[in-house]
């Protein structure tokens, strides 16, 4: 089984969720927290980590 079974497209989409999470209207402290899950989605996809916090 591939490890990089997501491709490319999936690791952008995963990206683009972190720009989304922004315009939600939570708090700054849940934002972040999802960040994180996402962040953490992208290392277990293999995907190459862009956008630092």
């Amino acid at each position: 089984m591939s490890t990089n079974w997501a491709g490319r497209e999936r690791c952008q989409d995963l990206e683009n969720m972190k720009t989304e999470i922004d315009k939600l209207s939570i708090n700054n402290q849940q934002k972040e927290e999802l960040k994180k899950y996402i962040d953490k989605l992208l290392e277990a996809f293999g995907c190459p980590q862009t956008q630092k916090h």
